[in-house]
């Protein structure tokens, strides 16, 4: 993959020549690699480490031995060095460091067909929440939705080329609108009724996601309450509906707790 590019296995052979340094370790290995770098002559190069959780910091010392240090973290998703290589064009990357080091890796993103973005090193753990949030959290929720699907009788092979068409279609709505015009379904139309339906189905199905389901609920309402054209009586009953339903869970566990305890699968 690497084509005629020189590389080693040892650290100290391939410093020499380079002008910038990547540390691509596990995030619990930077502060060892860290640790071995200042045993060698680092001065005047820039180091980079691709953590999205740890920022610039964690190369403070190298800093003292008058390097340039910054990171440089890939927002995608990586499974297989193939398709890696394939999703790296058009991909984001949050940079941050000293100026030397951000500009050097602005230049390397471009040089990978990529797009920079800025951001605040001391909030970079909630950079990375976010991060989680928008892939792999997605990612479980479509799992969640593949549940629901086969439980209602679809096809196994019709669900992902059916939620493939819907994620496009939501992208492009994203895309064009922003995230708050593109929520669509029965809370943002105000319509309780289906909402209620469907907390009614998933109690009979699926139980041991009522939680996640009312908690994306009131995200959604949350977000549709931002919109200027919003009702507040629709929004007000379906609130109404998100509590009377979490109660009754509550009612229900109650007695649960009073009956033999049974093998629930969780």
């Amino acid at each position: 993959y690497l084509g005629h590019v020189t590389f080693s296995t040892e650290l100290k052979d391939a410093l020499p020549d380079s002008e910038i340094i990547l540390v691509t370790v596990s995030d619990n290995a930077i502060n060892e690699v860290c640790s071995m770098l200042s045993t060698l002559p680092v001065q005047r190069r820039i180091l980079l480490h691709t953590s999205g959780i740890k920022s610039y910091h964690e190369f403070d010392t190298l800093q003292e031995h008058d390097a340039e240090i910054g990171s440089l973290h890939p927002l995608q998703s990586f499974i297989h060095v193939e398709e890696a290589i394939q999703n790296l064009p058009g991909t984001y990357y949050a940079v941050e460091g000293t100026q030397a080091a951000i500009d050097a890796a602005k230049k390397l993103v471009n040089d990978l067909e990529g797009h920079s973005m800025s951001m605040n090193a001391d909030l970079k753990s909630l950079y990375h929440a976010g991060a989680c949030i928008s892939a792999n959290y997605l990612v479980a929720l479509l799992r969640l939705g593949e549940l629901f699907f086969k439980k209602s009788g679809v096809e196994s092979d019709q669900i992902i080329p059916a939620f493939s068409a819907l994620l496009k279609g939501i992208l492009r709505n994203i895309q064009s609108r922003g995230t708050l015009e593109s929520i669509t379904g029965p809370i943002a139309r105000g319509d309780s009724e289906t909402l209620k339906m469907q907390l009614n189905s998933i109690r009979t199905n699926f139980p041991q996601h009522l939680p996640i389901f009312r908690a994306l609920s009131l995200l959604c309402v949350n977000a549709v309450f931002e919109k200027a054209n919003t009702n507040p009586d629709l929004i007000d009953e379906i609130m109404w509906l998100l509590e009377q339903n979490l109660m009754e869970d509550s009612i229900s566990g109650e007695n649960e707790e009073k009956a033999p305890q049974s093998n629930r699968k969780i």
